[in-house]
């Protein structure tokens, strides 16, 4: 599950069908950014002839309707660019996750324009990418280990924080950082070239088992360290009674 599940939007009481003036008499604009993220050689903040476009950067988007706010997520392709359209009144804010192994030497949240450029510079970079496997279960027994007999959770949504600066919601409805488990408890996620730590919030109505995952529950969340590659996460839980 790659560049098909890359796509991430919200819609906090945006309904089909609204007019284009705003609730508060603002009228509604349209706007759509296209954004390339490049390996910054000579650590300028501008992109010159000769330099390399960085692709698989998660790119996120929010935007503003008089309160109600919609979240987008891409990976940038293989150019070094993705496109992003956004309804707004308010705002419509750009931020580009750090790719592994790379230094920002350009603001890496920026007002949406027509044209935005991200630039790093290389440190130590890290290949390939960062792909998630999740196991969502109830741990009947507490002990932490997923065993035979033991219930899948399915249809429930997982919510991946890598760091964004304005942070994660509970409202994400799909997408790299948002991701469904199927009839097996399972779900993946890809957040591209980064790494560093992800927070995982777990649904209403369950709660870490004791046993499971000692040291990375904190606040019914789970944090763990990720690097480019697979990492795999096990979350048992129990109901929040």
């Amino acid at each position: 599950m790659r560049k098909s599940c890359l796509f991430l939007l919200l819609c906090c009481g945006f309904l089909a069908g609204c007019s284009a003036i705003a609730p508060g008499g603002q009228a509604k604009k349209d706007r759509t950014a296209t954004v390339q993220a490049f390996v910054d050689s000579n650590r300028d903040g501008k992109r010159n002839g000769g330099e390399a476009p960085l692709p698989d950067v998660l790119i996120a988007a929010r935007s503003n309707i008089h309160g109600e706010m919609t979240y987008t997520a891409q990976l940038t392709d293989g150019e070094g660019e993705s496109r992003i359209t956004a309804t707004y009144t308010h705002f419509f804010d750009l931020l580009a996750l750090l790719p592994c192994g790379y230094t920002a030497t350009t603001p890496t949240v920026i007002e949406a324009r027509q044209k935005v450029a991200f630039g790093f510079a290389p440190l130590d970079p890290q290949p390939a990418v960062a792909d998630f496997y999740l196991l969502f279960w109830h741990d009947e027994n507490q002990d932490g280990v997923y065993q035979s007999g033991e219930r899948p959770i399915a249809g429930e949504m997982l919510y991946l924080d890598p760091g964004l600066a304005w942070g994660n919601t509970p409202d994400i409805v799909a997408g790299p950082l948002a991701v469904q488990t199927n009839s097996g408890g399972e779900a993946v996620a890809n957040l591209g070239n980064s790494c560093g730590e992800v927070t995982i919030t777990i649904p209403t109505g369950w709660q870490p088992s004791s046993a499971s995952g000692e040291g990375l529950w904190a606040d019914g969340k789970y944090r763990a360290a990720y690097q480019p590659g697979r990492t795999n996460i096990f979350l048992g839980v129990i109901p929040d009674e």
